[in-house]
């Protein structure tokens, strides 16, 4: 397979299936509420933020992974790949066995340290259930992940996610209108990890029958591993932590309400980090290739992807409320419209994309040590910030800390990729982020000033499509406006010119 299909297929499979993955998993949330309370709902969300941080013990083993990957895919050198995925696979073996301690005794001590009113055993039980399908997946399949991705076949990957994860919502969504105990959905998820598996194992075997994982005891690090570890957990600590707060000083009812709004940004971030996780590869083979030419793709990777990230949060920023009041009618256990949420739910990802693909280079460059640093900063500023203005602005202090701490990275991670690697004025950088700046200031002065009269679930996938077009317009008018060779190499990476990989 050439570049160019790896390049089509990864995108169509990653954003095919997170979409449909967004539309089922809006559901679940409302099936929650509905069926269980907005207290089950917000202690499940909250659970599963912390579950990502425990997941952070294999932080860093899957990028690095991935980074060393790419010169032994391009020499078709299996022996070098054998190695390294021998090595990932040490790693991933010691963080399964942690993580299932961490597990056990998370699920001891969760029932008294959590602000609810659900029986301790039941919190038990859910904390141990939730915890046992992510042991399986470290342990059997992580380290397959990191070869796939670096050798371009994350369609693969994003193919069994989307099946897992619709297996999982759409039996949740049966399971609570049968009004079966909140248990048989969490066992659910054991019976799905097992069958990926199962699906791993055989395409692995016919697509990479020359894999030898062998003993690995003996062999070097996996290189900046460390770097990217801190990295990913100063990441997590400023991603993940707002809900914890909340469930902590405030009530998991407050969890439930920042569920709901984070529920909406995250998932369309999700819907383009697929998109990007699966064609970025191209990013990395090139840079180990050529770095002139790694500069055409870093700009037009910068304009698309944070372009259609402006776009989506202008769509959210005007159409959030309207969906939100309708999601939520008949719920009348706490409310749910806070009206600034929006736009600040809307910068924590515009700023957050600002600074993904020049925050890839720095990984490729050898820089992940000191942007792990920053990493830290970040995520120190995050945390103080959401604990002081909590307990003043409520909700709206906690998503405050998280805006206020993101530009220190994104000037971090221009000034690297700008000045210390592609060697070159920020000018084309700022240009574009100027532009999509810009139109997002439109899209919150559009929520200002115009009313939209929405009754129904019709009306609003009718402005919705209607905020969309128009949105998508000006976006790219600003983005060609700045970068006006941007089509021009869109049009390179997925024109019909075979450029062999070893896909």
């Amino acid at each position: 397979m050439n570049k160019r299909k790896a390049v089509i297929k990864n995108a169509l499979f990653g954003f095919g299936g997170q979409f449909l993955v967004m539309l089922v998993g809006i559901i679940v949330p409302r099936m929650i509420m509905s069926g269980y309370g907005s207290e089950m709902n917000g202690l499940l969300a909250t659970l599963g933020q912390i579950f990502v941080f425990i997941a952070l013990l294999g932080a860093g083993v899957n990028q690095s992974s991935v980074n060393a990957l790419y010169p032994p895919i391009k020499n078709s050198d299996h022996d070098a790949v054998s190695g390294i995925i021998s090595v990932t696979q040490r790693y991933f073996n010691r963080v399964a066995a942690y993580y299932g301690i961490c597990v056990l005794l998370f699920s001891a001590v969760g029932p008294f340290i959590l602000k609810t009113s659900i029986d301790k055993t039941e919190v038990f039980l859910i904390i141990l259930l939730e915890g046992a399908a992510s042991v399986i997946s470290l342990r059997f399949i992580e380290s397959y992940n990191a070869l796939l991705t670096a050798d371009g076949r994350g369609y693969f990957i994003s193919a069994v996610s989307l099946v897992n994860k619709l297996a999982v919502y759409l039996m949740k969504i049966v399971l609570s209108l049968m009004g079966v105990d909140i248990l048989y959905l969490q066992a659910f998820g054991i019976v799905i990890a097992l069958l990926r598996v199962v699906i791993y194992r055989q395409y692995m075997k016919k697509h990479y029958g020359w894999l030898i994982i062998k003993k690995a005891d003996n062999a070097p690090p996996l290189r900046d591993r460390n770097s990217f570890l801190v990295t990913q957990i100063a990441w997590t600590v400023f991603s993940s932590t707002d809900m914890i707060i909340l469930s902590v000083f405030l009530s998991a009812e407050f969890a439930s309400v920042y569920n709901v709004y984070n529920m909406i940004f995250a998932n369309l971030a999700l819907l383009l980090n697929e998109v990007y996780a699966n064609v970025s590869f191209l990013l990395g083979r090139t840079y180990n290739e050529n770095i002139q030419e790694y500069e055409k793709y870093h700009d037009a990777y910068y304009s698309v992807f944070l372009g259609a990230m402006t776009i989506m949060m202008c769509v959210s920023t005007v159409m959030c409320l309207p969906f939100v009041r309708l999601y939520t009618r008949g719920i009348n256990d706490i409310n749910y419209i806070y009206p600034a949420l929006p736009v600040l739910f809307s910068l924590v990802q515009l700023l957050s994309w600002s600074r993904y693909v020049p925050g890839n280079l720095t990984g490729l460059a050898g820089y992940a040590k000191k942007t792990s640093y920053i990493s830290v900063m970040e995520a120190v500023i995050n945390i103080i910030a959401s604990l002081i203005l909590v307990h003043f602005f409520g909700i709206y202090g906690v998503v405050a800390g998280t805006v206020i701490a993101l530009p220190i990275k994104v000037v971090w991670c221009i000034y690297i990729s700008d000045k210390k690697v592609i060697r070159r004025s920020y000018l084309k950088t700022v240009k574009i982020l100027l532009a999509n700046y810009l139109l997002f200031g439109c899209a919150v002065l559009t929520e200002k000033l115009i009313d939209f009269r929405i009754n129904g679930f019709g009306t609003f996938l009718m402005w919705s499509a209607i905020c969309l077009a128009a949105f998508t317009f000006m976006g790219a008018v600003l983005n060609i406006i700045a970068n006006p060779k941007m089509l021009k190499y869109v049009k390179t990476i997925i024109s019909q010119r075979k450029i062999q990989g070893n896909n």
